[in-house]
């Protein structure tokens, strides 16, 4: 069984960027993040309580009732733990171009199971307490994920661009895409399930998921999906698409050459050269001065007369005489 046929291809596609997503769902949830312990608890009732000294006006809620998740554990305010998603995003958009470079000299696949595999080591460091033991390096881990999402990114949709079946694209890339929205409501959920828990185990189970994909992006890599036959392929294909189109080009004047005129309009168009002919020069005869006139008559050519002859068609009598008649005018107008 080929595990990387186009529909099964689209599939771990799909999952991959069904987990990518759920990553980024659940860092933003409540969960994970953190909320307050007491919502409900106004900072008016907070001053003077008896975990705060009552000349103290700079304790609020936050200090006092604490939060949950990452940012009570690490006692972040808001803008640190924004930070998070934005040291994320820095990472990504400084490794989309390098990623997408890279594809170019490397096997498609070992760029995603590379990257994938930083990603699931990543997830699998931010959820230990030995390896994630304050925010700076949380911060470098998202850093990470930001720097390995892209080996991902930057191939599936070429790639599903490719293999995908002319009349079923647009479907393909839309099963592709809802998974974005999939993931970030997933990632959501995964993050709540973890609330009253411990935050850190929805990155171990994000990374236990992310794993298995990783390796079988890295054992193995079919020859038909190196870019370097990718654009092999592409350029066959149009090479293909180009001389069909000379061929048809070619075969339509040839058509158009070869195609005979029929009898009723050779016909009908050689009268009409004739009476122009005639009538040009008979003008151009009644122009002259009358004296040339005089001086040009002489016994009309025995064409002008000329029966037809038997199985001639009126046609063809027509065009001799016609003929006749322009010859004897020319010779004798010496035009």
């Amino acid at each position: 069984m080929d595990i990387f046929s186009p529909r099964l291809l689209l599939m771990w596609f799909c999952l991959l960027n069904l987990l990518n997503y759920i990553e980024r769902g659940a860092i933003a949830s409540n969960g994970v993040s953190g909320k307050y312990i007491d919502s409900q608890c106004p900072k008016e009732k907070c001053r003077g309580s008896e975990h705060d000294e009552p000349d103290d006006e700079s304790k609020t809620c936050r200090d006092i009732c604490g939060y949950t998740g990452i940012q009570g554990e690490y006692n972040l305010t808001n803008f640190e733990t924004g930070m998070l998603a934005s040291f994320f995003t820095g990472g990504l958009t400084v490794a989309c171009p390098i990623s997408a470079q890279a594809v170019r000299k490397y096997h498609p696949f070992v760029i995603i199971g590379v990257g994938q595999l930083i990603f699931s080591v990543a997830l699998l460091a931010s959820g230990l307490d030995e390896t994630c033991p304050n925010y700076w390096s949380l911060l470098a881990y998202r850093t990470l994920l930001g720097v390995a999402e892209p080996s991902f990114i930057v191939v599936a949709p070429p790639m599903i661009d490719r293999f995908a079946p002319p009349e079923s694209k647009t479907l393909w890339f839309a099963f592709f895409y809802v998974c974005i929205s999939l993931g970030s409501a997933g990632g959501f959920m995964l993050g709540m399930l973890f609330e009253n828990t411990d935050w850190r185990w929805s990155f171990r189970v994000q990374a236990a998921l992310n794993f298995p994909l990783a390796l079988l992006f890295l054992i193995r890599q079919p020859a038909r999906f190196a870019w370097n036959e990718l654009e092999a392929d592409e350029e066959k294909k149009d090479e293909d698409l180009e001389t069909t189109r000379e061929l048809k080009t070619r075969s339509g004047h040839s058509a158009t050459e070869t195609t005979p005129v029929a009898p009723q309009q050779d016909l009908g168009t050689a009268p009409l050269r004739g009476s122009v002919a005639f009538s040009t020069r008979s003008s151009i005869a009644f122009a002259r001065p009358p004296v040339l006139i005089r001086q040009s008559r002489s016994p009309c050519s025995p064409l002008c007369h000329s029966p037809p002859t038997q199985g001639s068609s009126p046609g063809h009598y027509t065009r001799s005489t016609q003929r006749g008649v322009g010859q004897a005018l020319s010779s004798s107008l010496n035009i």
